[in-house]
């Protein structure tokens, strides 16, 4: 049997790019598919900074996820020499009674996370730049910041490449057809032939994976930039990224240019995004509304009315968990999916155990809450 290379690896951004890394670093003779330049502007490797941290705000089974995440970023960079992630800390607000604030401290409790808890004086006197909701506790984590996404999915490729990786850009693939011998991969130029095949198109994902049409909803994500009052108050030294995942919450960044800080809304509104091949860039005024009135509450040194606005893409699934593990029909394709605006932190262990799955046949890392063959719900059309 003629095999054009061992594994394919289709999607080469958040996710699919550190599996290409990881998969090439092991000897493995892979390909990379993408349907459109490596990196590019449209999914969730978009807006220039991502949040990493080693607590979790959702469930304790991620701490694992961002220690080997962690180590991996620290890898790229040596590896590189391209600085993808610095840990200027992050800020998590709000009541202690609220979920996220009690899984927080479950994982760092759990895990004995090195942590602080704040209260609302020692907010005030540390982070000016916050105003407090009555009955705000801070926990910070020293271990969190931010991911450059772009840079680093670049570096992850071209790293790759020269580990011996061929990439294919502005190559989109139409089908991935497994069998008992191997695996059909058919683009717009003609068809390749692969052992195995990784599965890591972000929004695109279900396209080539029927056991998850309907089971992925696209969303459209705003990223907003406002001006600040007092530039040195925002640089990373003085400004963690900060985090209030409530209905009426936000996320910052600390300032990268010394002149904007980007936030986002943590509530519901994200729209859905039927066709990820239209995506509407277009944001309105009334998009952005609400998040304006939520910064002028929260943050008051920030001018709440945005000089730039962008809007990206992320698949998200009925129970917010990623899609991680073998395809249901066969065991020559490996999903990476579904990632429900998390990924980005956790990319490089989730390719680390994308690679696992191909050459080992499993992974150390524990799957089973991600498993594609779990009972996942169907998103109304």
């Amino acid at each position: 049997m003629n095999y054009d290379a061992d594994v394919a690896v289709i999607g080469v951004g958040s996710i699919g790019s550190m599996a290409l890394w990881r998969l090439a670093s092991r000897g493995v003779a892979v390909h990379g598919f993408e349907q459109y330049g490596v990196p590019h502007d449209r999914s969730a490797m978009g807006g220039e900074s991502r949040m990493f941290r080693s607590t979790s705000p959702r469930e304790p089974v991620y701490v694992s996820f961002a220690a080997e995440s962690l180590a991996l970023w620290q890898q790229l960079e040596a590896e590189t020499g391209q600085r993808v992630l610095r840990l200027n800390g992050e800020l998590v607000l709000g009541p202690e009674t609220a979920p996220h604030i009690v899984n927080v401290l479950e994982s760092v409790r759990a895990y004995g996370l090195e942590h602080e808890l704040l209260d609302e004086r020692d907010i005030a006197r540390r982070y000016p730049q916050q105003r407090i909701r009555p009955g705000d506790i801070g926990i910070l984590d020293p271990h969190a910041g931010f991911l450059r996404p772009e840079l680093a999915v670049l570096a992850a490729a071209r790293r790759a490449g020269a580990l011996g990786a061929v990439l294919h850009a502005h190559t989109p693939v139409l089908q991935v057809e497994p069998d008992a011998d191997g695996v059909t991969v058919t683009t717009t130029e003609r068809a390749h032939r692969y052992q195995q095949v990784v599965l890591a198109g972000g929004p695109w994902v279900d396209r080539l994976a029927p056991q998850l049409r309907g089971k992925i909803q696209v969303r459209r994500p705003i990223q907003v930039w406002y001006a600040v009052d007092d530039p040195p108050a925002y640089t990373p030294e003085r400004f963690p990224i900060t985090l209030r995942p409530e209905d009426d919450g936000f996320y910052a960044f600390p300032s990268l240019d010394g002149v904007t800080v980007k936030a986002g809304p943590t509530g519901p509104f994200k729209q859905v995004v039927p066709d990820p091949d239209q995506l509407d860039r277009t944001v309105g005024m009334d998009e952005v509304r609400t998040l304006n009135e939520i910064i002028k509450r929260d943050l008051p040194g920030l001018h709440p009315d945005p000089i730039r606005v962008s809007a990206y893409m992320d698949g998200y699934t009925a129970d917010n968990r990623p899609i991680a593990g073998h395809a249901d029909s066969s065991d020559r394709v490996v999903i990476l999916g579904g990632f429900s605006g998390l990924g980005f932190k956790y990319a490089t262990a989730f390719g680390e155990a994308g690679a696992e799955l191909v050459v080992d046949g499993a992974s150390r890392f524990d799957l089973k809450p991600f498993s594609p063959d779990r009972e996942l719900s169907t998103w109304p059309s």
